[in-house]
């Protein structure tokens, strides 16, 4: 595939690598989004331009183009940084789980969250912000594995290790990316690690917080940076 047209600065000036990404349900494989998870430090100089996290759009005419235009989507922040796994919940919603490594975690006080980005979403407005629909309570017996000299080769398991998005029909026309699939599915969440337990959180979530549960956003809910 030849070179993409590059149409953001902040995508030439970044030095992270790609991470994870997903085409966009019922695009018709025209439209990708990737993350770069970033430096994952506080103190990295790299922050200004990029290296909290980033999120990324691929468009393309048609899938066997040999060209395409690659833009800044989403520029992360302290709050919202080290994105890693994702997936599409709805052909507009889009989620992104947090790996910001034992140093930031450290740094802000918080371990990771899941958050859901719209692509309509203009998120260069700063009025429009992530929702959070998961935040990450610590896992006591990961943090001890990690800090004890025996046990410690593991670099802190306090992460959210995937997330999965389905609806329960194994058929492939019931796949989301599928042309006949429905706007929306039941959205499951998997892949964690350890005793991972979810809970509602706030703009800098407190490690060992309270932990409740809280259902994913409808597709159509609105708020902010969450707009259908």
């Amino acid at each position: 595939m030849a070179p993409v047209v590059d149409s953001s600065d902040a995508v030439r000036r970044d030095p992270a690598k790609p991470q994870r990404g997903a085409f966009r349900p019922q695009a018709g494989f025209k439209e990708f989004y990737f993350d770069e998870t970033g430096d994952t430090n506080a103190t990295s100089l790299e922050n200004a331009i990029g290296g909290w996290t980033g999120v990324f759009k691929l468009r393309q005419k048609d899938p066997s183009a040999d060209s395409g235009t690659l833009s800044l989507f989403y520029n992360g922040d302290a709050a919202h940084a080290g994105f890693d796994n994702v997936t599409f919940i709805s052909r507009d919603q889009i989620s992104f789980v947090e790996d910001a490594g034992a140093t930031l975690h450290g740094q802000r006080n918080a371990l990771d969250s899941g958050f859901v980005l719209n692509v309509k979403t203009n998120y260069a407005n700063p009025a429009n912000q992530p929702i959070r629909w998961l935040a990450q309570g610590r896992d006591a017996s990961a943090t001890l594995d990690a800090a004890n000299a025996g046990f410690g080769t593991n670099e802190d398991d306090n992460e959210i290790t995937g997330i999965l998005v389905s609806n329960g029909d194994p058929d492939p026309d019931a796949a989301l990316l599928a042309p006949r699939a429905a706007s929306s599915v039941a959205p499951v969440a998997s892949g964690y690690e350890h005793s991972l337990r979810p809970c509602l959180g706030t703009t800098s979530t407190p490690r060992g917080r309270a932990a409740f549960r809280q259902a994913l956003p409808s597709p159509r809910a609105a708020g902010p940076g969450g707009r259908a």
